[in-house]
C-alpha cells in the first residue's frame, strides 16, 4: 500500500543484518533501562540495591517508586533505544512516519470505533486462550507458565490499586501512553517495515510481527488476543503509512482497561473488567461487523489517496 519501508530501511543494509543489529540494540537497551530505572527510584528508596527487591515484593508504600521504575525502563527500552537505532545505525529519519494528513479526524474516528469493536470481539479470544490446557506430558511446562503469569497478574493488580486521581493519571502514562508510543515505534515502525522489505509480502510481515509482538510479552495465556491486536495495529499502519493511528489504537486498548479498573475501584461502575464474562455471541458478531465496516472505511480513505500521498 505505502512504501514507507523504502525510506526507513536503507537499500544498502540487508534486512537480516538489521534484525541482528536491532536485537543487539535491544539487549543493550535492556541493561541500560534497568540501570536508569534504579537511578530513577533512588530518591524514593534511598538505596539502589532495593530496586529489584521492591519489584519482587511490592508493598503499598512502594507504589510510586515501582511506577517510576516502570516508566523509566519502558521509555528507555521502547522509545529511546529504537530512536537511537534509527538515527545512528540506520541513519535515517522518522518524521515521515508521522506525516500530517488531510481529514485526520475521520481516520482517527474510524480507528477509535474499530479498535473498541475489536476489543469486544477479542474478549472471546481472551476467554478461550485463558482456558487452554497443554498436553499431559507438558504439565511441568504448564505449571511454570501459570506460576509466572500469576506473578505478573499479582503485580498488575498491585499497580492498578489506585489511591487517587494522581495515581490513575500516572498509570495511564505508564501503562497506556508510553507502551502505545514505544511498542508501536519498535514493532510496527521498525520491525514490520523491515519484515515487509525482507519478505516482500506485507500481510506475512504484519502477521509475523504480531506473533513476535505477542511473544515479547511472555504471557502464553494471553498470546492469541494480543496477537490479534497486533494484526489490527499492523494493518492500521500498513494502510496509512502513519504510526499515529496504531499508537492511538494501542492507547485506547490499554487506556480503556485502566480507566474501567479505576472506575470500578472508586465504585463508579459495577463492571469489573478483570472478571467480566464475554458478551453473547450475538453481540460479538454485531461488534465484529461494525469493526469490519469501520476498518473498510479506514482502508478506503487511504486507498483513494485522500489522506496519504505515498
Amino acid at each position: 500500500m505505502n512504501n514507507y519501508h523504502h525510506r526507513l530501511i536503507p537499500d544498502d543494509k540487508q534486512p537480516a543484518l538489521i534484525f541482528l543489529m536491532l536485537l543487539a540494540s535491544l539487549a543493550a537497551g535492556f541493561f541500560i533501562a534497568a540501570f536508569f530505572a534504579s537511578l530513577a527510584a533512588f530518591p524514593f528508596i534511598g538505596e539502589a540495591k532495593e530496586a529489584a527487591e521492591i519489584m519482587i515484593n511490592p508493598s503499598p508504600d512502594k507504589w510510586w517508586p515501582i511506577m517510576v521504575m516502570q516508566l523509566t525502563s519502558a521509555f528507555t527500552l521502547f522509545i529511546l533505544t529504537p530512536y537511537l537505532f534509527i538515527k545512528y545505525i540506520l541513519k535515517t529519519e522518522t518524521n515521515f512516519l508521522f506525516k500530517k494528513q488531510d481529514k485526520f479526524a475521520i481516520a482517527i474516528g474510524a480507528t477509535v470505533i474499530a479498535t473498541i469493536c475489536f476489543m469486544m470481539v477479542n474478549t472471546v479470544l481472551i476467554e478461550w486462550n485463558s482456558q487452554l490446557v497443554l498436553p499431559e506430558f507438558l504439565n511441568s511446562v504448564e505449571n511454570y507458565i501459570r506460576n509466572k503469569e500469576d506473578s505478573l497478574a499479582e503485580l498488575t493488580l498491585f499497580l492498578t490499586k489506585f489511591e487517587g486521581v494522581d495515581q490513575f493519571l500516572f498509570t495511564l502514562i505508564v501503562i497506556a501512553a508510553v507502551p502505545a508510543i514505544g511498542e508501536e515505534f519498535l514493532f510496527r515502525g521498525i520491525l514490520q517495515t523491515a519484515m515487509e522489505k525482507y519478505l516482500r509480502n506485507p500481510h506475512a510481515a504484519i502477521i509475523l510481527t504480531a506473533i513476535i509482538f505477542s511473544a515479547f510479552h511472555f504471557q502464553f495465556y494471553g498470546f492469541l488476543p494480543r496477537m490479534a491486536l497486533g494484526v489490527l495495529f499492523g494493518y492500521l499502519f500498513y494502510y496509512s503509512g502513519n504510526l499515529i493511528y496504531p499508537m492511538i489504537a494501542h492507547f485506547i486498548n490499554n487506556g480503556l482497561t485502566v480507566t474501567m479498573i479505576y472506575l470500578f475501584n472508586i465504585n463508579q461502575t459495577e463492571i469489573n473488567i478483570e472478571n467480566q464474562e464475554p458478551p453473547s455471541i450475538m453481540y460479538v458478531l454485531i461488534f465484529l461487523v461494525i469493526g469490519i465496516l469501520f476498518m473498510f472505511t479506514y482502508y478506503r480513505l487511504f486507498q483513494k489517496k485522500k489522506l496519504y500521498n505515498g
